[in-house]
């Protein structure tokens, strides 16, 4: 649990115990074995979804499906994943319009291990990665762009979209969470053709 609890940090999301006589729980319960029984013992009410985790669990995988379940994501909606090129790679994660995580970071190992569990711990009708184009060529976003071709499976859709202006518009995000430009940037990317009907 502490794994997962540090996924869900990582991913910009606060988790929280259970305290005292609370006897409701509003979001999303995430439990091994044992702490199932605890919950049940004491007689809490879970209001929301209650996800069981065992230790061979993917922390990151887990993390992804409690973000999704407390964003109340429709099992099989579509998941899109936005990656913005650049000295700080960012990458976003939606289903629906729904932001599930936003991240940037430096190393390319780093965005591929979120790029593969984006892919694979939740499961989706639709799966599209949206690379944005970079404005300036570089060896390294090619190779980059070869990496992200060779992770992906033959369920994934790939599409190249501009990424003029990404890093400028608005982005859809939760109330009071500060995104940095990059992450910006890969909502935008991710977003490009939600209103062309995806």
């Amino acid at each position: 649990m502490v794994r997962v609890c540090r996924a869900l940090r990582d991913l910009g999301v606060e988790p929280r115990g259970i305290y005292g006589d609370e006897k409701v729980l509003n979001g999303v319960l995430i439990v091994d074995e044992g702490g199932r029984r605890f919950v049940e013992e004491l007689g809490i009410l879970v209001n929301g979804s209650t996800l069981t985790t065992g230790s061979s669990d993917d922390p990151l995988c887990v993390a992804i499906r409690a973000i999704a379940a407390s964003r109340g994501v429709a099992k099989g909606s579509p998941l899109v994943v936005g990656i913005d090129l650049g000295d700080r790679i960012g990458i976003a994660m939606l289903m629906g319009r729904e932001v599930i995580f936003a991240k940037s970071s430096r190393s390319h190992v780093r965005i591929l291990e979120l790029l593969h569990a984006s892919l694979t711990c939740i499961e989706s009708a639709r799966k599209i990665v949206r690379i944005g184009i970079p404005r300036k060529e570089c060896p390294e976003y090619e190779k980059l762009i070869e990496a992200i071709v060779r992770s992906t499976g033959n369920d994934v859709e790939l599409e190249l979209v501009p990424e003029a202006r990404s890093s400028k518009r608005v982005a859809l995000v939760e109330k009071g969470r500060k995104v940095g430009r990059d992450e910006r940037a890969a909502i935008n990317i991710a977003l490009a053709r939600f209103d062309a009907g995806l």
